[in-house]
């Protein structure tokens, strides 16, 4: 057998997985569509590391909500939200975040300070209130992925 036929071959399970992993468009029923961004819940507890992994091989990011409406719609998309990692890395999001629908609870975030791991987010069904809240990285959390909506 030549050597560019044994390369082929070789290569042949990396490209099909690209191939599947790109197919996974917005269009699926598991990912919620908004007008830019798509996302997705993923329910199974993960570290920070783990969970932006768990994101990548869905062809995605860990979330960071472009704007305060985007996150709006994301917390009333998904109704039993509870706790999940939010990437906040390299990011001066925190103060545009704080809204009438969510308050401060923690945040050892001081401005321009860049932070090496995550905020989350908590939604309380009773009083319909989400809060900001530093956390351990190692804590496994539900996590949510975004993804550009082609």
């Amino acid at each position: 057998m030549s050597d560019m036929k044994i390369l082929l071959l070789l290569k042949l399970p990396l490209l099909l997985l690209l191939v599947h992993e790109s197919t996974e468009k917005c269009d699926d029923p598991t990912w919620l569509k908004t007008k830019k961004f798509c996302y997705r819940l993923m329910i199974e507890k993960r570290t920070f590391d783990d969970a932006k992994q768990g994101c990548i091989s869905h062809n995605s990011t860990l979330i960071l909500p472009e704007n305060i409406m985007e996150m709006g719609k994301i917390i009333q998309s998904i109704p039993t939200l509870a706790d999940v990692w939010v990437d906040m890395y390299g990011t001066r999001f925190l103060e545009k975040f704080l809204f009438s629908r969510l308050r401060k609870r923690e945040t050892l975030f001081k401005d321009g300070y860049d932070f090496d791991c995550a905020f989350v987010i908590s939604h309380r069904i009773k009083s319909n209130q989400s809060f900001i809240q530093w956390t351990n990285c190692q804590v496994p959390k539900s996590y949510i992925c975004q993804k550009p909506s082609e």
